[in-house]
């Protein structure tokens, strides 16, 4: 089977698959700034600059640093884990997209790339 390459982004195409490198949003370490908060600027599949993900990782330890992938070291929050029966912390995490970007997966469990879980009901504290 033959493949091409997106000359934008770099991605390997399928024959007749068009690349959606140009639909995808991009967070910049400036829109960071400028929005002031991070989790008001992303959601799952958005693509960050290399230099988000660095400030992060250079500012907290990682709890998940491996070729392609890094999880920020403090949980974002707790989440009901159905296949372990338990609580567990989620982490921002990321996966190399290409040249420069990262993928944001969401907060997922530590090792996994897919966000899962029950996020907790919080009860109002009695009167």
């Amino acid at each position: 089977m033959k493949y091409r390459t997106c000359e934008k982004c770099g991605a390997t195409l399928d024959f007749g698959e068009r690349c959606n490198c140009d639909s995808q949003k991009r967070v910049t370490y400036q829109d960071w700034e400028k929005a002031g908060e991070f989790y008001s600027i992303v959601s799952p599949g958005v693509l960050v600059a290399d230099a988000i993900v660095d400030e992060m990782v250079n500012n907290l330890p990682p709890a998940t640093m491996r070729a392609g992938m890094v999880q920020i070291g403090e949980p974002y929050s707790h989440r009901y884990d159905e296949k372990r029966g338990r609580w567990r912390g989620t982490y921002a995490t990321f996966v190399k997209a290409e040249d420069g970007w990262w993928r944001y997966c969401g907060n997922c469990f530590v090792g996994e790339t897919e966000e899962r879980g029950e996020d907790p009901v919080y009860i109002p504290a009695a009167k």
